[in-house]
């Protein structure tokens, strides 16, 4: 009994809760002076990195499945060979996660210094 009026209360708080945000004052838009060069920089950077993870990741999951396909790689756990689900073991795991992390980083730190050049 006690859950289920702790469960209405909840529901209805998630329903009100959009409608008492829609009644307030928008804020004032940022000025262009308002954040430092160097944090506006660190910013792109951050969202560069974060963004082009997912993607740097599957390149190198692709690379690797390639190299051990191609290559005809046994693994430390004997899963070379094609496989339409590749079978990692846990250092290789950790191996692409890195070379993800490395790519990301890497096409934030080029994006950086063209955006200094130009």
């Amino acid at each position: 009994m006690i859950t289920r009026a702790i469960s209405l209360i909840l529901i209805f708080l998630i329903f009100i809760t959009p409608i008492s945000f829609s009644q307030t004052q928008e804020g004032e838009p940022y000025q262009e002076e308002e954040f430092p060069l160097w944090l506006r920089d660190l910013r792109r950077f951050e969202v560069i990195a974060f963004g082009v993870f997912p993607i740097s990741l599957m390149v190198s999951s692709l690379g690797y499945s390639a190299y051990k396909l191609f290559f005809n790689y046994e693994g430390s756990e004997g899963t070379g060979g094609f496989s339409l689900i590749p079978q990692y073991s846990q250092e290789e795991r950790k191996s692409l996660i890195l070379s993800g992390v490395i790519l990301s980083l890497s096409y934030a730190l080029t994006d950086f210094i063209i955006g200094k050049v130009k």
